[in-house]
């Protein structure tokens, strides 16, 4: 494949008709963490099988990319990432009329242990370096922003490519280590929130946690519309009784709730830059600008 200048920008808009993948992290070849990569991608066809995958994180930029992880399928869009756990089997596969841009990170898998036993481990534990259990991602379609570990990817995903081509020192241990600190918090939040779950088994649970996750960003990405419970129910293939229950449990707070947040977090930011009351309602889908302005101020 012929590689082309790095793209200036995480969210870049090039129209090139050039593909490319491309490991920017050079540093570590030499090094302890010499299996750790960070690729970028700039592809318009692609398939690849994997049997036995290290950690990694695939975030998409531009376009989507699908993959079948352990048998689960994902569609990974922009602004989504999503976590393979060391020893999976995956398929990736990009069939696009444009190009997709993406991120394939590759960190020590020694990082990420050593970060979930800094995290549950005692200090007499960690003296002694006694070992941990098995450290697990629950795999699912993440929202960039959604996340710990999203926003921080978010941030600093455009500084280390723009480094990258102006072939500025990256410190790639130091960004692996506050990635792994903030992907071992997330999964530790989110088992947390399992524990909300009513069933006995773990794979029971995360396969739920999947669904309403399908369904929380079906209200991300309508609630400036009227959503009702049959929609959400069958976006999650759950019936309306079973969604509406486990959705309450997991976010501690009704769909109807989760999407009024929304509504007045999006209102509550264009009134800041200067929208009146009436025009924030009617972009954020609100019934009333009387009742918004109630709602905001109290």
């Amino acid at each position: 494949m012929v590689k082309r200048k790095l793209l200036s920008s995480f969210t870049s808009n090039s129209v090139t008709i050039q593909t490319f993948l491309k490991n920017i992290d050079t540093q570590s070849a030499d090094s302890e963490n010499a299996q750790s990569k960070f690729i970028l991608s700039h592809l318009k066809e692609y398939h690849k099988t994997v049997v036995d995958s290290p950690i990694s994180i695939k975030i998409v930029s531009e376009g989507t990319e699908h993959y079948k992880v352990n048998n689960q399928r994902y569609t990974v869009q922009a602004n989504n990432y999503l976590i393979v756990n060391h020893g999976d089997e995956f398929e990736i596969d990009i069939h696009t009329p444009k190009i997709t841009q993406g991120i394939c990170i590759y960190p020590p898998k020694q990082i990420i242990e050593e970060a979930y036993n800094y995290r549950v481990q005692t200090k007499e534990q960690l003296l002694e370096q006694v070992d941990s259990t098995p450290f697990h991602f629950t795999q699912n379609n993440n929202v960039l922003l959604s996340t710990n570990t999203g926003r921080f990817l978010k941030e600093y995903l455009p500084r280390i490519i723009q480094n990258s081509e102006f072939n500025s020192p990256i410190d790639f241990h130091l960004i692996y280590m506050r990635l792994a600190e903030h992907l071992v918090q997330d999964q530790l939040n989110l088992n947390q929130q399992l524990l909300n779950l009513k069933s006995s088994k773990k794979h029971t649970k995360e396969e739920l946690y999947r669904r309403l996750s399908t369904a929380r960003e079906f209200i991300h990405a309508h609630y400036d519309q009227k959503i009702n419970i049959d929609q959400l129910a069958a976006v999650s293939c759950l019936s309306k009784y079973h969604f509406v229950r486990s959705f309450r449990d997991f976010y501690q707070c009704t769909p109807y709730q989760y999407a009024l947040n929304l509504k007045l977090e999006a209102a509550k930011k264009l009134i800041h830059q200067g929208h009146t009351y009436t025009s924030a309602s009617e972009v954020v889908g609100f019934s009333d600008p009387k009742n918004l302005r109630k709602a905001l101020i109290g």
